[in-house]
């Protein structure tokens, strides 16, 4: 099984005649076999609909600056798989991901893995063979059955509850809230995000969890660029202290923030010193990421659902970011005149581009959604590099342009701007 990690990734699409396949029976059945179940490193596994990406980088900068060895597996990625599973902060190299693949090919015998179940299993394979002290999960679809719930976390984070991806989780908050909550466990320390559904609350109650949530015994404060956390006692914040004015470069939400510092404060004493560091250091790619590029300041954003559009809108508006043109692009099963209407009112000027792929959108019908929630002027381009070179020649120098949507437009205009490979840790906006 000499393959390079790119035929795994090939062989990995092609075993399971289904992308997804939502249940724990395969993965666990595999995952026995490889001797990683019941799994017995301490982890941290963030839900939600949107803001999971950025708690999940907080910890794991949290648990680096107070000296821990630390695995975090994100989902999805937005250039290479390798991104998705992580060392220390660092992406793991094709040669210790293709051994993983290796020792999951070998445990696997007529079991179908969907892709995502490969991924989890190399992940935590990984993991293990680098000894590390404690891992931070992100789901990447529901939790109940999500692959990465075979592990039983000693902390779950539910960040937000949203509707996306109701062809799976159900149509309403509470039906979501439940397979979010699927990640809980019995006693287990529990931090939530604002406004959650009964639902989450309900079973955390059934399972005696011990409950962090935001707005009840804990506040987080809603400056863009300082971190303040402020307790009012209960939950599982019998290692937090209150955090004031620690500030962050990046474009992380301070709430989402908060919500790490509050998920790591569960499992061990923390120190302001490190917390100070590591709140500089936490940054995503494609998370409120700006770029100067030909003199114009480009911000990037995944933002593709309704909620993560507001939510982009509204950080925006805190940090005095006006975009005269805005870039866009989703996947059709996406509610694009929702997310559309979160700027529709405030920003005219629009290009719509198209999404490739099975689920990808063409850019008439995205201009068609725009249209819907209000946009009025609204130009096609038939690629994001075509996109960014018309918003150049129509934005003035110093001008704001935001590119959103999908993973896969955010991606394309990194390329095009020139940020893959390089290090913007320290991103201020």
């Amino acid at each position: 099984m000499n393959r390079s990690l790119a035929e795994w990734l090939t062989h990995a699409e092609a075993v399971h005649p289904r992308s997804i396949e939502m249940g724990l029976e395969r993965v666990a059945k595999v995952g026995a076999r490889m001797g990683l179940l019941p799994w017995t490193i301490p982890s941290i596994i963030v839900a939600g609909t949107n803001g999971k990406g950025s708690v999940t980088v907080g910890c794991e900068q949290l648990l680096l600056t107070h000296g821990r060895r630390v695995g975090a597996g994100y989902s999805p990625h937005l250039h290479v798989f390798n991104e998705r599973i992580r060392v220390d902060g660092v992406p793991l190299d094709d040669a210790a991901l293709c051994a993983g693949f290796v020792a999951v090919e070998a445990s696997r015998m007529d079991t179908p893995l969907t892709y995502f179940e490969y991924a989890a299993l190399v992940s935590l394979w990984c993991w293990r063979t680098a000894c590390v002290e404690v891992t931070v999960v992100e789901v990447g679809l529901g939790g109940r059955l999500d692959a990465f719930n075979v592990i039983d976390a000693q902390v779950a984070v539910v960040t937000s509850i949203g509707l996306d991806h109701q062809e799976y989780l159900g149509d309403t908050r509470e039906l979501i809230g439940v397979e979010k909550a699927g990640v809980f466990r019995p006693g287990q320390s529990v931090v939530t995000g604002r406004d959650m559904p009964a639902s989450v609350f309900s079973r955390a109650a059934e399972l005696n969890c011990q409950v962090a949530a935001s707005g009840e015994q804990f506040i987080v404060g809603d400056n863009p660029r300082w971190l303040s956390i402020e307790l009012r006692g209960g939950g599982c914040d019998q290692h937090a202290a209150a955090i004031e004015g620690v500030p962050f470069a990046t474009g992380l939400s301070p709430h989402n923030l908060g919500l790490a510092v509050m998920a790591c404060a569960a499992m061990f004493e923390l120190k302001i010193e490190p917390v100070r560091v590591a709140m500089g250091r936490a940054f995503l790619p494609g998370r409120m990421e700006t770029i100067d590029y030909h003199g114009r300041h480009f911000i990037l954003d995944i933002a593709h659902n309704p909620d993560g559009a507001r939510f982009l809108a509204h950080r925006l508006q805190q940090l005095e970011l006006t975009p005269r043109l805005l870039i866009m692009g989703n996947l059709m099963e996406k509610d694009s005149q929702g997310i559309a209407a979160a700027f529709a009112q405030r920003v005219q000027a629009w290009i719509a581009v198209s999404t490739d792929g099975p689920r990808g959108q063409d850019a008439g019908t995205t201009a068609a959604a725009i249209r819907a929630a209000g946009g009025a002027r609204i130009d096609l381009a038939g690629s994001v590099e075509a996109a960014i070179a018309e918003a150049v020649s129509r934005v003035p120098a110093d001008g704001a342009i935001l590119v959103f949507g999908s993973f896969a437009v955010v991606a394309a205009a990194r390329e095009v701007l020139g940020a893959v490979g390089v290090d913007r840790s320290s991103t201020s906006i």
